[in-house]
């Protein structure tokens, strides 16, 4: 069985290897790297959690992860856009290329499945847009029944 902090650490770790992302600028529940100024960065957050049972035994978990992503912003917005864009389109690729989480245990579909509004951001004077990818992870667990 897998649990949320695995599920979310390979999430990272998928993520990292987009070009731009490192262990640095790409974090779990943690925004003070954002206190160093980076051009960009992704701190990952737990969004929700949903259970759904299908028969005796026999499960689906939903795991909703909030990817932030977030762009340096200082003063020129279209090019922080246009950043935004390119990083955002190329976290959403490479969920889409390992849709089990490279096989993380009872992982069975990961997917972006919805991006809010892009807003400001601020840590000090440092300037970000800010915007929020909702990821689904769904996974089979093996359910021991005490009963």
């Amino acid at each position: 069985m897998s649990d949320f902090d695995t599920i979310q650490a390979n999430l990272a770790g998928r993520i990292r290897t987009v070009s731009g992302f490192t262990v640095d600028n790409v974090l779990e529940y943690d925004n003070r790297a954002l206190t160093k100024g980076p051009s960009r960065a992704v701190v990952l957050n737990f969004g929700a959690y949903h259970k759904i049972f299908t028969s005796y035994r026999n499960a689906t978990r939903e795991w909703m992860i909030n990817i932030d992503l977030y762009e340096r912003w200082t003063g020129q917005q279209d090019g922080a856009l246009a950043n935004m864009t390119t990083d955002r389109q190329a976290i959403i690729d490479v969920v889409d290329q390992w849709p089990t989480l490279n096989g993380t245990a009872d992982v069975y579909r990961v997917e972006i499945m919805s991006a809010g509004p892009v807003d400001t951001f601020t840590v000090g004077r440092t300037g970000y847009i800010r915007q929020r990818l909702v990821c689904r992870v769904r996974e089979h667990p093996a359910i021991t029944s005490l009963e």
